[in-house]
């Protein structure tokens, strides 16, 4: 995903469907706590994932923490302590390794994609490495993408019913026509399974910055952006569990005025799914929603997020909970700052409250957000500010925990 996953409660792989009552203990983790050790620095592109244990996994890169632009990720337990310290993921070190998407595996460990600048004699290609569900690496990074010539980049992952996943990333100019969206899907032993393929049916302008979902049917649903200038829109084309397409690509998007930016899609309870994404509209952006129902038809019409925020909105970051509804995430200025707000939503799609700030510390600009659902139904906001990468943990009815 961009970077944002995969709920572990949504997923037919997890063993975990209906969870068990609350935290055993009081969680030590208290407001806006910061995630990495080294300080400071420049952090970029975090992502976070639920782990089986009832704990999480972050993820982001750093090009200032030991000299080279490297992967690393810092892993809690249930009770909101660090396990560990945080480790590097990627083994090659020359050039920069970026942008790193993570997805939680059925066996409990989990599997980390990101950019990898030169490794292969190539401009840009798109690398991983899996985990066991002890933070032990199986066994070396790969390369996911067999194409080579150009930039191969923005990687996103899904972890699928059958056990494997499925990473998805933008190609340059393999078929002459600009960017094009392709993926590669994976067997639960972590062979290949099948050769990448491309996506998008579109060839025309440029498709990229991909996000990809499982569904509980077996397959996946994988959204881009597609067009040049002020004709970009929203796409995505569904996938049988045999990995065949389900029908042919589809416009998500209704509105088509303004530009429309990069979109997140997300499972959902009751088997359909969401797709978000943020339209430059003047001076301010704003974010929209637009639901799916398991049989891929739209269910209403797309809806608008954000109410109170002014300027730049950027990646909007949606996690899925398991009463069906869904919390949205995302960077807003009110004032002169930028600031990290959520909002959530119950299964039929009505807001519950307002909008709210998830971020007490409002020194500087806070922006980037993820965010994932927990093993009891709460939720964890993940953000990056300029002294470092920050984290709040909400309960399953909202109410921030810590402090």
């Amino acid at each position: 995903m961009k970077k944002n996953c995969l709920p572990l409660l949504l997923v037919a792989v997890a063993p975990v469907l209906a969870f068990a009552g609350p935290v055993e203990a009081p969680p030590v983790i208290v407001p806006n706590t910061p995630v990495n050790t080294n300080t400071p620095g420049m952090y970029d592109s975090v992502d976070v994932i639920p782990l089986h244990d009832g704990g999480w996994l972050v993820a982001w890169f750093s090009p200032d923490q030991d000299a080279d632009w490297n992967v690393y990720q810092q892993r809690y337990a249930g009770s909101g302590a660090k396990v560990g310290l945080e480790t590097q993921v990627n083994t090659h070190t020359p050039g920069s390794q970026t942008n790193p998407a993570v997805t939680a595996l059925a066996d409990g460990g989990w599997v980390v994609a990101w950019d990898s600048h030169g490794q292969d004699g190539s401009e840009v290609s798109v690398y991983q490495q899996r985990y066991a569900a002890s933070g032990t690496k199986k066994g070396d990074e790969t390369k996911v993408n067999t194409y080579t010539t150009g930039e191969q980049s923005d990687s996103a992952i899904a972890a699928l019913a059958d056990g494997g996943w499925v990473v998805t990333w933008t190609r340059y100019k393999q078929n002459g026509k600009g960017f094009g969206v392709y993926q590669q899907r994976y067997a639960e032993s972590g062979a290949k399974a099948g050769v990448e393929t491309q996506v998008n049916s579109t060839i025309a302008d440029s498709q990229g910055a991909s996000d990809v979902t499982a569904l509980a049917s077996g397959g996946w649903v994988v959204t881009w952006m597609g067009g040049s200038g002020s004709d970009r829109k929203i796409y995505q084309q569904r996938y049988a569990e045999s990995g065949a397409k389900a029908g042919v690509e589809t416009q998500v998007n209704s509105t088509t005025t303004g530009k429309q930016g990069r979109a997140t899609v997300r499972t959902l309870a009751d088997g359909g799914w969401l797709v978000t994404w943020y339209r430059q509209n003047g001076a301010n952006d704003d974010v929209y929603q637009q639901r799916y129902a398991g049989s891929g038809a739209k269910v209403g019409v797309e809806t608008q997020f954000n109410s109170t925020m002014s300027g730049s909105v950027g990646i909007p970051a949606v996690t899925a909970r398991a009463d069906g509804g869904w919390v949205v995430t995302l960077m807003g200025k009110s004032g002169s700052d930028n600031n990290i707000y959520q909002q959530r939503y119950v299964g039929s799609g009505a807001k519950v409250g307002v909008e709210t700030q998830v971020n007490s510390t409002t020194d500087g600009d806070q922006y980037d957000p993820a965010i994932t659902t927990l093993e009891d139904d709460g939720w964890i906001v993940i953000w990056i500010n300029r002294s470092g990468i920050y984290q709040q943990r909400y309960d399953a009815v909202g109410n921030p925990l810590g402090g």
